[in-house]
């Protein structure tokens, strides 16, 4: 492994601690551009869902609640796929229990 390697898996590692998820494995592998594409407008998708109700709002802190696009878009792209479903799935569980 290279010093590159090195910095790409700690930059991943690191992206990982800020969404949440540490499932980053030397086995896992990153998502594609397609996938990083539905993975962000869903995730802009389900910002603007939470945000539309204002008891939700306290709880949408840090990159995971992000409105941007390419937030979501570029973080998906070093996550693995298993990262990026649990981020989905985690907006997904808090819209329903703050609705």
């Amino acid at each position: 492994m290279g010093v590159a390697d090195i910095v790409k898996r700690a930059s991943l590692v690191a992206a990982a601690a800020v969404f949440g998820v540490m499932a980053i494995t030397p086995s896992a592998r990153a998502a594609d551009p397609n996938f990083c594409r539905d993975y962000a407008s869903a995730a802009v998708r389900q910002f603007n869902a939470a945000f539309a109700v204002p008891r939700c709002r306290g709880g949408m802190n840090g990159p995971r609640w992000s409105p941007e696009f390419h937030v979501h878009y570029d973080w998906c792209l070093g996550a693995p796929y298993n990262g990026a479903s649990t981020e989905r799935d985690i907006r997904r569980q808090y819209i329903d229990a703050c609705r």
